[in-house]
Order: structure tokens, then C-alpha cells, then sequence
């Protein structure tokens, strides 16, 4: 369904101690080499003041995370996961918590239900990165000890599409590809289309449609 200001604080440390500890290293070379730097120019310091307007514009939220804010709450979710594409699906209940964190900057999701009779639960750590300009989410769960990362943005039919690779252990590769499609249907409906590929053509996997219970 639907991670960086978490290293805010060590980012920002990092960036204002390279930028000092950087000075403090042209200030003890050009003592010591002053006749060189006559010959090649004076070092010049680093802007401290753009390099912190850049970080701070980096880390503040924006409207793409007051978007994916509209998520947040409580659903219950109807399972529709296709082992052949040409079998009827297994279906499902289950439910989904979405919670805001940092601040707004991130989402935590949480998803329960029972998944060809086993117990399933997963977590995604969601966000919209303001530096690479694109959503993202970073998924693992009790059916494997993976992470999928996926990244995208709307298209013109105001879907969130999210592509990206998950560990595959029937792949030769240890890989395969897949989309997720996330559809709203109002403020208390969504659809998410799951596709993967078989035999190089791509066919859906899965469909969660939720109903926001609050």
C-alpha cells in the first residue's frame, strides 16, 4: 500500500562538522604553505549557509507528505492473491494500521490477516524522499527476511505507482520485478493492484481493497 530525516540530526552534525573540521584544515594549510597558495589560489571555505538552507530544505515536509498523510488510520482489508492466473484467488481478511511519524515525514504501516492459512504480518516504513523527488516504501514481513523497496509518483490518472524488486528464491537471479497500483476511491476507500511477471508477461498477483474503519 502504501525512508531520511530519521539521520537528521547525525546528517546535520555531519554536515557542520565536515564543514568546520574542512575550514580548520585550509586554514592550518595555508600557514604552512603560504608561497604555494600565491601560486594556486586561495582555498575557499564551504557556504555553510547554502549548505544548510539545502539540508533544511531536504528534510521539511511538503504537500506530497501531507498527501500521504490522508492515509493514516485504521482499515480492513479484503485479500485477493492469485497463486495461477488461471485458478480462482485465495481470498482473505485482514487489517491495516497506518501511522504518522517524524513529524509527518514517514508513515509506519502495519498489516494483519491470514495468507493460504498461515498467519501474516507485515510492515512498511512509507515516505516521499524531496531530494530524489519520488514516493517510496520499504516493505518485509513473516513470509521471508527481505525488504522490498519500491519508488514512484502518481501518473495522470491520479494512481500511485510504485515499482521496484523483491527477493525471489525461485528467480535464477534472486530477483523479480513488480508494481504496485494504488487506487483511491474517495477518502475511505482504496484499491492496491499488485503485478508481477510470469514467463516475461505481466499479470496481477494481488488485490487489497480497504475500507477505513477510523
Amino acid at each position: 500500500m502504501n525512508l531520511k530525516m530519521k539521520y537528521a540530526v547525525v546528517a546535520g552534525a555531519a554536515l557542520v562538522g565536515a564543514g568546520f573540521f574542512g575550514g580548520a584544515l585550509v586554514a592550518q594549510d595555508h600557514k604552512g604553505h603560504e608561497g604555494h597558495n600565491h601560486a594556486m589560489g586561495e582555498h575557499q571555505a564551504p557556504d555553510m549557509n547554502a549548505m544548510m538552507e539545502a539540508f533544511m530544505k531536504a528534510s521539511t515536509p511538503g504537500e506530497q507528505h501531507a498527501k500521504m498523510m490522508q492515509g493514516v488510520g485504521m482499515w480492513d482489508n479484503t485479500i485477493k492473491h492469485w497463486m495461477d492466473p488461471s485458478s480462482p484467488p485465495d481470498v482473505s481478511q485482514g487489517t491495516y494500521e497506518i501511522k504518522s511519524i517524524m513529524d509527518g515525514r514517514y508513515t509506519l504501516e502495519k498489516a494483519n490477516s491470514v495468507m493460504m492459512g498461515m498467519p501474516f504480518e507485515g510492515m512498511a516504513i512509507g515516505g516521499y524522499d524531496n531530494v530524489a523527488g519520488h514516493y517510496f516504501s520499504v516493505w518485509f514481513d513473516n513470509f521471508g527476511t527481505g525488504v522490498i523497496v519500491l519508488t514512484g509518483d502518481y501518473n495522470d490518472k491520479g494512481q500511485l505507482v510504485l515499482e521496484g524488486e523483491m527477493s525471489d528464491p525461485t528467480s535464477p537471479s534472486g530477483k523479480s520485478w513488480m508494481r504496485e497500483v494504488i487506487t483511491h476511491q474517495g477518502a475511505n476507500r482504496t484499491t492496491m493492484d499488485m503485478y508481477s511477471k510470469m514467463d516475461g508477461q505481466i499479470i496481477k498477483v494481488m488485490e487489497i481493497k480497504g475500507v477505513r474503519k477510523h
